[in-house]
């Protein structure tokens, strides 16, 4: 309400009305939003979740949007909650060692609510996935139940085989009493 609805204000003011998608990164402290930047494209990793959770056709909604019927989709989700765990290499943002050997993704099977969102990868002439980038994975899981779903996504990246690797092991604990 702080942010957003006076940016659409002004861009409509101004007449030029936004149609897309627009990504607010914003940042809480002390109770008080701030706004870090403005993205024309979906956040990354904050999509994963999302994209995981949307029942209906995403084309379709962009589509619409496009052509100014967005106010007459109606945009379907799955009545889940769903958590993204990000792989990173060891040292992003900073310095980072490329090209180290990913293994054990072919073990996760539960393709229904866990998914794996590369990023940083590729393949070596071995066929091997290798990390390239800085962020690299993307675990994601969705569960009816916040916790269960933080749980399998944290079991998945535990069974990934990366020396390299860095995650964060605080997500979603902020999370308040989510079932």
């Amino acid at each position: 309400k702080e942010i957003i609805e006076p940016t659409i204000k002004a861009m409509n003011k101004e007449k030029r009305p936004f149609r897309g998608v627009l990504y607010a990164g914003l940042m809480l402290v002390k109770g008080k939003i701030y706004l870090i930047e403005y993205n024309v494209r979906f956040g990354d990793p904050e999509c994963q979740p999302l994209i995981f959770l949307l029942k209906s056709d995403l084309l379709k909604i962009l589509n619409n949007c496009v052509n100014k019927k967005l106010n007459k989709t109606k945009i379907k989700w799955k009545k889940e909650y769903a958590i993204s765990i990000v792989m990173v290499n060891k040292g992003y943002p900073g310095k980072f060692k490329k090209n180290s050997i990913i293994k054990n993704l072919s073990l996760i099977n539960d393709y229904e609510t866990t998914k794996i969102f590369h990023s940083g990868t590729d393949l070596d002439n071995q066929n091997n996935i290798i990390a390239t980038g800085g962020r690299v994975l993307a675990v994601t899981s969705r569960d009816k139940n916040f916790s269960n779903a933080k749980k399998k996504a944290y079991e998945v990246v535990k069974k990934i085989k990366w020396k390299n690797s860095f995650f964060r092991k605080d997500i979603g604990f902020r999370a308040k009493k989510l079932k």
